[in-house]
C-alpha cells in the first residue's frame, strides 16, 4: 500500500517523538488500519529510519544522522549512473531449493521452506522473515502453514525460501 508524503512524515515525526518502530503505534497514534501503519514501518526500515524487527519484536529507532548518511549513499548512487539508464533494485531469485515441486503443494501456497528452529519444511502463504538471531523464519501477522516434504534438501535453513513464482520463472526460462 502506497501512502503518501504527507502522511509518510507525519509517521516519522510520531515514531521520533514516541522512540517506537511499532506498527501497532502508527496505528493508535494517527488512527490508521494495518496495512498504511505496516507499509510506513516496511518504508522506514528501507530508508534506515528504524531497525528491522529484533527477536523480541522490538524495532530500535535510528538516530537521524543514520537516515542522512543513507540519503546521501542514495544520491552518490544515482550520480554514478550514466544519463539514460536508471537503478534498479534487483530482485533476489527465491529458489532456495531446485527439487521443490509445487504441484505437491495446497493451492494457496506461495513458499516452500526448511524452518531452522524446528527443522521442519513447511508450505506457507506469506513470506517470512529471516532471523538469525534465534535461527528460525518469522512471519508475519496472519499467516497459513502446512508440513512440506523436504524434497531431498540438506542445505543451510536461511537459504531453503523457495518461492512458487520464482520457480515458475525459472522453468519458463529453462523450457
Amino acid at each position: 500500500m502506497d501512502i503518501s508524503e504527507e502522511d509518510y512524515q507525519k509517521a516519522i515525526a510520531v515514531v521520533r517523538k514516541c522512540l517506537s518502530g511499532s506498527v501497532s503505534n502508527l496505528q493508535r497514534k494517527l488512527y490508521w488500519g494495518y496495512g498504511r501503519a505496516a507499509s510506513a514501518i516496511d518504508r522506514m526500515q528501507d530508508e534506515f529510519i528504524v531497525s528491522p524487527m529484533s527477536a523480541s519484536g522490538r524495532r530500535d529507532v535510528y538516530p537521524e544522522e543514520t537516515h542522512e548518511l543513507w540519503k546521501e549513499l542514495q544520491a552518490a548512487k544515482a550520480q554514478a549512473v550514466p544519463e539514460g539508464y536508471q537503478l534498479v533494485k534487483k530482485p533476489r531469485p527465491l529458489v532456495g531449493n531446485n527439487n521443490v515441486d509445487f504441484s505437491q503443494a495446497p493451492e494457496w501456497a506461495k513458499f516452500w521452506l526448511k524452518d531452522g528452529y524446528s527443522k521442519r519444511c513447511l508450505w506457507t502463504n506469506k513470506r517470512p522473515k529471516i532471523d538469525v538471531d534465534i535461527g528460525c523464519f518469522v512471519f508475519p501477522y496472519n499467516y497459513q502453514a502446512l508440513e512440506a516434504p523436504d524434497f531431498g534438501f540438506d542445505g543451510d535453513w536461511s537459504k531453503s525460501l523457495t518461492s512458487r513464482k520464482a520457480m515458475i520463472e525459472a522453468q519458463e526460462q529453462k523450457g
